[in-house]
């Protein structure tokens, strides 16, 4: 029983020969554990640090990522509810944590899995990730020299934002309907207990 436990494990695992292939694109119909390559992993932390480096502050960091978005969604700012200094804080903070995991895929699923559950009331579509990841890409090559953001980190970072899009964009689709119920009934429990409390003898 215990083996069989342990080949379940593996095969939820998305080995790294199949990863980079896999996340071309922005998968979302699963979200899955995923063992990128190690070159890839240590790649895509590289440009991380001299990305940090070049920002000077995690506030700075996150702006840059931020404004990158902002320019090139103009269309979906609505989706930007918090002040703008604490949405810079969180992407840091997300991104952060995100590449921080990417060469542990039990651990990379979880925060990909938290991130997607904090914007469980966007509705999140492969093509706005396309929008962000291009924007993100871009920006990232814009700001480092060849040296620090070549093709390997390029192809690195564009299959990291398509795997959290995905991430992003199933949870939305799978579970977003579901909270929205339970929302709707917990609400219609509320009234009905509200009534009765304005009126005791409504049951009798």
């Amino acid at each position: 029983e215990g083996d069989e436990e342990e080949e379940e494990e593996e095969e939820e695992v998305v080995e790294a020969d199949a990863a980079l292939e896999k996340y071309k694109v922005c998968f979302d119909e699963s979200l899955d554990k995923v063992e990128f390559p190690a070159d890839t992993v240590a790649e895509v932390q590289q440009t991380w640090q001299a990305f940090l480096a070049h920002a000077a502050s995690q506030e700075a960091a996150g702006e840059l990522l931020f404004n990158a978005w902002w320019e090139a969604a103009p269309s979906l700012h609505s989706a930007f509810v918090s002040p703008q200094k604490v949405l810079h804080l969180r992407l840091f903070l997300g991104f952060n944590a995100v590449v921080a995991n990417l060469g542990n895929p039990s651990a990379l699923k979880i925060e990909a899995e938290q991130i997607a559950f904090r914007h469980l009331d966007r509705p999140v579509k492969p093509a706005f990730v396309d929008i962000f990841r291009e924007a993100a890409v871009e920006m990232l090559e814009a700001e480092l020299t060849p040296a620090h953001f070549n093709t390997r980190a390029r192809v690195g970072w564009q299959a990291l934002l398509n795997y959290l899009g995905g991430a992003l964009c199933y949870v939305s689709r799978e579970y977003s309907g579901r909270v929205k119920i339970i929302l709707r009934s917990w609400r219609t429990a509320n009234n009905i207990t509200e009534e009765k409390e304005k009126d005791p003898e409504a049951e009798e």
